[in-house]
């Protein structure tokens, strides 16, 4: 059953968990919203240290067919579910041998999207934790998306969080085109520090105290995609706080957060590595990584 993903698919990690049901939901509404295909993608290993104790029941003889065996049940359930609740949506499927983290990340290359839910407690318990989720928004090369509990998100706005400079070019397009397929509002986040720093960084020269000049940094930066995007109704943000703390907060209000994988910026580091990780762990929305060089498809 295995199968290269088509260049440009929503790729879909799946397990055996509730989680796990709500990324495919997620996904197929993705590919059937950006009309791509969907390539549904289960890791299995030989080893059963992924599993919760006692929900599997071979411990030494033919183990290792016995776990293909579960993997590809899981596989089928997924791939079958999906086709039957979006008949006219193109599924491709694929079994893979291996950690589901460098699985996911090695489809990733030839995604438009990657999909994971997150903490996954099924039996395959390894497969989409939170953990994984936030070693692939350190790997992915494509867009990450992290699914939560509810889907209602797709109802709700969307936000960004942005360094107030061109280093988040790609996070800011992702979120409007987001914004634009979900028909609602976007909020545009930078957070930054009230106390001069001298980073000769590249970064945006804005001195304490100054929100109105952050905020000119941010109306130059969406300028263009404004243009593009006439029908996104855009609210610039800039807060004196600590980005973690905000972004998280913030997600208690909108339905997809995004954030950049950059390298440490000098305004609250919102497009930091660190900083992605952690709204990933700790995000109450669907949260979207966005890798620096990526110029692809938007979640």
């Amino acid at each position: 059953m295995t199968f290269t993903p088509p260049r440009g698919a929503v790729v879909v990690g799946v397990d055996d968990s509730d989680a796990s049901t709500r990324a495919l939901e997620a996904a197929a509404l993705e590919a059937t919203a950006s009309h791509r295909p969907l390539h549904v993608v289960h890791a299995w290993s030989a080893h059963p240290t992924g599993y919760a104790p006692g929900t599997y029941p071979h411990t030494a003889v033919g183990l290792s067919d016995a776990l293909k065996e579960y993997a590809a049940t899981v596989l089928t359930r997924a791939v079958t579910g999906v086709r039957e609740a979006h008949p006219g949506l193109e599924v491709t499927e694929e079994l893979a041998m291996g950690d589901a983290r460098q699985v996911l990340e090695t489809r990733s290359e030839e995604a438009a999207v990657l999909v994971v839910g997150s903490r996954g407690h099924g039996a395959l318990k390894r497969m989409l934790l939170g953990s994984t989720s936030a070693w692939l928004a350190r790997h992915a090369h494509s867009p990450l998306l992290v699914v939560r509990p509810s889907l209602d998100g797709e109802k709700r706005g969307v936000a960004v969080g942005t360094d107030g400079g061109h280093a988040s070019a790609n996070a800011l397009a992702h979120a409007y085109a987001a914004a634009s397929r979900r028909g609602t509002g976007l909020t545009v986040v930078t957070c930054y520090d009230p106390i001069p720093r001298h980073v000769n960084d590249g970064s945006p020269d804005l001195q304490p105290g100054e929100p109105e000049a952050v905020r000119r940094t941010m109306a130059e930066a969406v300028a263009g995609l404004a243009e593009k995007y006439p029908d996104v109704e855009v609210t610039l943000d800039a807060v004196a706080s600590p980005a973690v703390d905000h972004l998280v907060e913030l997600s208690d209000h909108v339905g997809l957060l995004v954030v950049g994988s950059h390298r440490r910026s000098r305004i609250g580091s919102l497009t930091h590595l660190s900083t992605s990780r952690v709204v990933v762990e700790h995000a109450r929305c669907a949260v979207a990584v966005v890798p620096e060089t990526e110029d692809r498809a938007a979640v």
